[in-house]
């Protein structure tokens, strides 16, 4: 049971970055702060090679689905700091 709220709550950190990565898409423009976009991508990196190195694959998907979401914010991003 334990393992099912791990995998429900890494799907939906995993998904929560998704709406403004869609809508930064579709209107070519965020407002984020640029600080903000840069400390979560990084964070989102080094946890990603943490989970790599101690082989904890499974939490790659979160990872892996907010990098991409992030890298979209960070491409649209207006200066919004």
């Amino acid at each position: 049971m334990i393992d099912l709220i791990g995998w429900v709550g890494a799907a939906a950190l995993a998904v929560c970055a998704l709406p403004a990565a869609w809508e930064a898409w579709r209107n070519k423009s965020c407002t984020y702060n640029g600080q903000f976009l840069y400390l979560w991508f990084f964070g989102e990196v080094l946890l990603a090679v943490y989970a790599v190195s101690t082989q904890q694959h499974h939490l790659l998907l979160n990872y892996s689905i907010n990098i991409a979401a992030v890298w979209i914010l960070l491409t649209y991003n207006k200066g919004g700091d």
